[in-house]
């Protein structure tokens, strides 16, 4: 299964960046790096739309991340 991933830094703390994983068959999946150390011991399945809200980014900018 391929696993595509993404580091988006979080707009109003520069400590902490998203980490965004999607799998082939389209989940997304959430964790966040504090000071570069994962915060969470496992990834929380997310929608598209949730990683939107959570990372402040809008459909279009998400859909530009995750192109091949």
């Amino acid at each position: 299964m391929n696993n595509f991933f993404a580091l988006i830094p979080c707009m109003w703390n520069p400590a902490k960046t998203w980490v965004i994983r999607r799998t082939a068959c389209g989940h997304y999946y959430t964790n966040q790096l504090i000071n570069g150390k994962l915060f969470y011991k496992k990834f929380t399945r997310t929608t598209k739309y949730g990683v939107s809200e959570s990372t402040c980014r809008t459909m279009p900018e998400l859909n530009a991340i995750f192109s091949q």
